[in-house]
């Protein structure tokens, strides 16, 4: 069952004013030259939302020539593990859709409906936020720490580590999604309508079960060992932000906007990563994200190929205190080394500035390098 193609004229109207363009030969994959794509490029106003460039060797869309995925438009996306469509909202932009954040406090929004190519456990797919370089200006330690506690006793099932060369902070899937709803092939309601709450096919006694307590539910290790996601079946899962606005590139905390550029040198992420194996998922899915793939980096993986066709409770942070639960912390690794159920990057023109800003003494060498990033706007 392909999910996309039989709603593809309702996915295409979305879009139909913005052509695809073809910006295969400015793509990137080199993070510390610049961006995916140059900013003079970007489809929407100060941000880009891409493919992150170490898993566009697996993971497609529509727009994978263009690179640059439109903000607040459905779009069709495959990987190794899913395929199906996906919108990311956000606020602010021209293309914003009022009347979804109308009356709500979320600044942004991950929804995704797909179908499964193999059997998963619920306790390997987790969603969050994972970085390439380690944080900085960082607060005291102890401070750290004391967070960590008050976010694990909250939610056992998080795993976290922020004071790591690629820090995290994931939580189960099941448990961080604000909408789940699982349905039989023909029965989704297509993006970008909204779903309802509905997992009863998972099992009969989650009928008419609330959202804040299939969370609570799925908060416990061993109530997620038990279900599985299944071929067969069209999964509906959104994932939201009060917190943290990609428009201004900032975090709303007590009242306060604080931009994160100068705390958090890489873009943000939207993923859903597949967790090594602990031995005890019945689970026939491969731990490595590129086993019998070709490296992302190699000179023949520095475009794009053909193209086909979110975030956790605090991956994209909760919008009520009824939420503020889901969220968890416990290390994993280096979770680069993973396979992706998904993995996009938003970028930010202030991220942009921050990361390759121009140094008045190092501007008046005309480097081989420095003529490679004028291209990408700095």
């Amino acid at each position: 069952m392909s999910l996309f193609h039989k709603n593809k004229k309702k996915q295409n109207a979305n879009d139909k004013n913005r052509p695809i363009v073809d910006n295969s030969s400015l793509y990137n994959t080199n993070m510390e030259i610049g961006p995916p794509l140059p900013v003079t490029h970007w489809v929407d106003h100060d941000l880009l939302l891409c493919v992150h460039p170490l898993f566009s060797d697996y993971i497609h869309t529509n727009y994978d020539r263009q690179v640059a995925i439109p903000l607040n438009t459905v779009f069709e996306f495959d990987s190794k593990l899913i395929a199906g469509t996906a919108i990311i909202r956000a606020v602010g932009l021209p293309s914003t859709d009022k009347s979804y954040f109308k009356g709500r406090s979320r600044k942004m929004d991950c929804t995704f409906q797909c179908t499964f190519k193999r059997r998963i456990c619920f306790d390997r797919l987790y969603t969050g936020q994972i970085f390439n370089h380690p944080f900085t200006k960082l607060p005291a330690q102890y401070l750290i720490s004391a967070g960590v506690k008050v976010l694990k006793s909250l939610a056992p099932s998080l795993r976290a580590d922020i004071n790591s060369d690629t820090p995290h902070m994931i939580s189960p899937l099941a448990s961080a999604a604000q909408v789940f709803n699982v349905c039989k092939p023909g029965h989704e309601t297509p993006l970008p309508t909204e779903a309802t709450e509905d997992i009863t096919l998972l099992h009969p006694k989650f009928k008419g079960m609330a959202f804040t307590d299939r969370k609570k539910h799925f908060h416990d290790l061993n109530n997620l060992k038990q279900h599985f996601f299944e071929p067969g079946l069209v999964y509906t899962l959104s994932c939201y932000t009060h917190m943290i606005s990609p428009t201004s590139y900032s975090a709303h905390i007590l009242g306060l906007k604080v931009g994160i550029d100068q705390y958090i040198p890489s873009p943000m992420q939207i993923n859903a990563v597949v967790l090594p194996d602990d031995g005890d998922g019945d689970s026939t899915t491969s731990n490595s994200a590129h086993s019998n793939e070709s490296d992302v980096h190699g000179t023949a993986n520095n475009q794009i190929g053909d193209g086909i066709e979110a975030m956790q409770s605090e991956a994209l942070p909760c919008e009520s205190k009824e939420e503020a639960d889901s969220d968890d912390m416990g290390g994993a690794g280096n979770l680069n080394e993973c396979e992706f159920m998904f993995n996009f990057e938003v970028w930010h023109t202030n991220l942009v500035e921050e990361l390759y800003k121009k140094d008045d003494k190092k501007s008046r060498k005309h480097s081989a390098s420095s003529n490679f990033k004028s291209l990408f706007g700095y």
